[in-house]
């Protein structure tokens, strides 16, 4: 068989002249596709990652307004009604520009908070541990819908709390407030303590046999005495309030509060609650919270939010460790205390100390 030759035709400058033939061309358009289907992937790679950066950080922001109303206002701001379950940016809830409404993607975020309590408060307060999200409790859970736009996160209302589960490529961040809340705790529980000083203050000096202050028994009579205008501070008193800087003489006295032992506040009677025989005034207070708060003008705030000084952030009515029922080496032991996130494990009560 022959073989097939290409005459190549001679140059007038001798040189020799070719072409590409159409394999090398071919192969050379290929190798182009490839690197443009990298570089168009590459790219947009990095826009939906910026675009998915950017929803973390607006997150993070919102996040970080949520928990600044929570810390003033003891709930979180309830969802924009515009669309349904929207960030509420306005000026009296998180003064936020309006592009915090909206996701990377130019969607909108999504938004839910835990139901409302008021068992033992005037007003509603938000469930701090009401949610479960992707295994953390929280009051509160901000969503996106991630690149695809599309809700693949799953929601089990059936469950108590309710779960939400992260699927898919959408963002669910969990709003936390722990931290703001043990900050309310610890500064209303220091009030409550110092008031309780105060009264203790106010009643150390009480005789028991509802005597003169002359007698060599008392310095001040209690049948007789005046309640001082709150606030009282035990550890500056004004010099308006040097009568109630009362000083027992003769050691413990025996009190009781209210008559009877119905309420407060303390008058002479059958058993000892002075301050200086190691117990308080406010043990023989059946409502110990309650009478103490009336005393010295504790209670609702401006804000109409929260009732401080009654109900913790969970929800649950402050307690007083009644020397008559714990012992001293408590720590809740003549302390007001919060019963923490579970009311009924006493390992996570809170004392000011």
């Amino acid at each position: 068989m022959g073989r097939l030759f290409l005459k190549q035709e001679s140059h007038p400058l001798g040189l020799g002249r070719s072409g590409f033939t159409l394999i090398e061309i071919l192969l050379s358009l290929a190798i182009v596709s490839v690197i443009l289907i990298f570089l168009l992937n590459s790219f947009q790679f990095v826009q939906h990652k910026d675009k998915v950066d950017q929803a973390h950080l607006r997150m993070d922001e919102i996040a970080t307004k949520l928990r600044a109303y929570y810390r003033s206002q003891q709930s979180l701001p309830d969802p924009f009604a515009s669309p349904p379950d929207s960030v509420p940016v306005q000026l009296e809830r998180l003064d936020l520009p309006q592009k915090y409404r909206l996701d990377g993607h130019g969607q909108f975020f999504r938004y839910f908070v835990a139901p409302k309590i008021d068992e033992y408060s005037d007003d509603e307060i938000t469930d701090i541990v009401g949610f479960d999200v992707d295994g953390r409790r929280a009051g509160g859970v901000l969503i996106s819908l991630g690149p695809n736009q599309t809700q693949q996160y799953t929601v089990d209302n059936s469950a108590t709390p309710p779960v939400y589960q992260s699927a898919g490529d959408d963002i669910l961040a969990p709003i936390t407030v722990n931290e703001e809340a043990m900050e309310i705790v610890m500064e209303e529980l220091d009030v409550l303590q110092k008031r309780v000083a105060a009264y203790d203050r106010i009643f150390a000096g009480v005789g028991n046999d509802n005597d003169l202050p002359n007698d060599g028994d008392s310095q001040y009579d209690i049948a007789n005495a005046p309640v001082p205008p709150p606030p009282y501070d035990p550890y500056d008193p004004p010099a308006n309030q040097d009568p109630y800087k009362l000083v027992d003489e003769d050691g413990c006295s025996a009190i009781i509060g209210g008559t009877g032992g119905a309420g407060c506040l303390p008058t002479e009677g059958l058993f000892t609650n002075d301050p200086n025989c190691g117990t308080a005034t406010i043990d023989a207070c059946p409502s110990a919270l309650n009478d103490l708060i009336t005393l010295y003008g504790l209670g609702q705030d401006n804000s109409g939010v929260a009732e401080p000084y009654r109900t913790d952030p969970w929800g649950n009515l402050y307690q007083w460790g009644n020397g008559n029922t714990l012992n001293a080496s408590d720590r809740r032991y003549h302390v007001f205390f919060s019963m923490g996130p579970d009311s009924d494990d006493p390992d996570d009560d809170v004392t000011p100390y």
